[in-house]
């Protein structure tokens, strides 16, 4: 599989987000604390949500990736929107449903994965089911001893 998957902004991940930092801030409030600290608390949370939308459900953040290219043996390019590429072998750890990938990616010459969440809603349908059918099917189980790849993605 050679076709670069184009990921968009998701509405689903921006309700998975809302719900999620909604709840956290109704923990904040249901515990007796000073006001104070539940105002910071709360700006603290609110600051969150603005990042995470930004960075992960609306892919506006300069480091946020666009784009993802499978190519062999388990590797990955993965597409930033500023323009950087860069490659990754799939972690054994990645979850695939048909609704969302989860993928773990770790950076050739790094040992620390990082995530990238890819909702149904944020790839074109075709694309979604090639991927997740090469991820459960055509990604070998790559351990920590791998071999190193040729970081030269074909974009």
């Amino acid at each position: 599989m050679s076709k670069a998957v184009l990921i968009g902004a998701s509405r689903r991940l921006s309700a998975v987000l809302l719900a999620g930092h909604f709840a956290a801030v109704v923990c904040v409030l249901a515990v007796p604390l000073p006001t104070l600290f539940q105002g910071l608390v709360g700006l603290a949370l609110l600051i969150s949500l603005a990042g995470s939308l930004w960075h992960h459900a609306l892919r506006r953040a300069s480091r946020a990736i666009v784009a993802i290219e499978p190519m062999t043996d388990g590797w990955v390019a993965a597409h930033c929107r500023d323009g950087r590429c860069w490659t990754g072998r799939v972690a054994q750890d990645s979850f695939v449903s048909p609704a969302w990938v989860v993928l773990r990616i770790v950076p050739d010459g790094m040992r620390r994965a990082r995530t990238v969440v890819i909702p149904g809603d944020a790839v074109q349908a075709e694309a979604f089911r090639r991927l997740r059918v090469w991820l459960r099917w055509g990604v070998p189980a790559v351990g920590p001893g791998a071999a190193t790849h040729d970081p030269a993605p074909s974009v």
